[in-house]
């Protein structure tokens, strides 16, 4: 069962003293999370939220900052895969100078691999996740030369967003199947496991007393 955690809703503030603020805030559960009867998509969830502000004093400046969430779960073969994707775009307006770029491009892929143990019953193995990080933190320095604090705000940012934005999952002990006991007694083991194409957990099963 896939729970999304809450959404992280930006804020943005440019104050009169060369200063941008910006915080997140946790904003209850994102409706946006659609289940699929049928394929390897079980599971997708997409949100955006967006934040800036403005001033014209002492000179024109302007702060953007927006907050892109995409998650997706798939049933594939013997695998349970799970890829979460974190986007944060921000743009400053400087001195009449302006940078605009993403500063967090993250995605993450974990796998669970559903197995037989020697005894028959079923197992997971998790798999290291593969993490994506598609920013450069020179091409981003390089963006936003126009603002001569750009590296701590950045910086900040991309810590802030990383570990803001997540997923919970809840998961199912498999256990409870495995222990499954048929009316008289007899117990079963397992000879292979995977999914269908609609989504539903298959294995061959064999008596064992």
């Amino acid at each position: 069962m896939l729970t999304p955690g809450s959404s992280e809703v930006p804020s943005a503030k440019l104050c009169h003293t060369d200063r941008f603020g910006w915080s997140f805030k946790k904003e209850g559960q994102p409706s946006d999370l659609k289940q699929t009867d049928s394929g390897e998509s079980v599971y997708t969830l997409s949100w955006k939220r967006d934040a800036s502000d403005s001033t014209k004093l002492p000179g024109p400046g302007a702060l953007e900052i927006s907050n892109q969430y995409d998650a997706e779960v798939k049933f594939k073969g013997r695998s349970i895969l799970i890829t979460p994707a974190v986007t944060v775009y921000l743009k400053v307006l400087y001195k009449l100078q302006e940078g605009a770029a993403n500063v967090v491009e993250e995605k993450v892929t974990d796998e669970y691999v559903l197995g037989i143990s020697p005894e028959g019953s079923l197992n997971t193995t998790h798999l290291k996740p593969i993490i994506e990080d598609r920013c450069d933190q020179g091409r981003l320095l390089a963006t936003f030369v126009c603002y001569r604090d750009a590296s701590v705000l950045i910086e900040n940012l991309q810590h802030e967003a990383k570990i803001a934005t997540s997923l919970l999952f809840e998961t199912t002990p498999l256990s409870t199947v495995s222990s499954f006991v048929f009316p008289g007694g007899r117990t079963f083991a397992h000879s292979n496991v995977g999914f269908s194409n609609y989504q539903d957990l298959v294995s061959a099963i064999r008596y064992v007393g």
